[in-house]
């Protein structure tokens, strides 16, 4: 089963302490966009999809951690 690769490192902010939001860009692990991917976090029960562009922002997060699952068909689920 293919994995995930995250573009952690160059799409995924955490301003938990701020402005309580996170956004990012899901990419494969030969840097494709991948659009459609389920993101959850099931500690808020809060879901979105990443766009065309790979991108999903989470918005008005209460301040803590949290558990960010990816699904998407065809790849191995991620916990973050």
């Amino acid at each position: 089963m293919k994995t995930f690769l995250f573009a952690l490192m160059i799409g995924f902010s955490v301003f938990a302490t701020a402005q309580n939001k996170i956004i990012g860009t899901v990419l494969d692990s030969q840097n494709k966009i991948l659009s459609g991917v389920n993101i959850n976090i099931q500690e808020i029960h809060k879901e979105t999809s990443s766009n065309e562009f790979g991108k999903y922002e989470f918005n008005n997060l209460p301040t803590g951690k949290f558990k960010i699952v990816f699904s998407y068909v065809g790849y191995e689920t991620q916990i973050k």
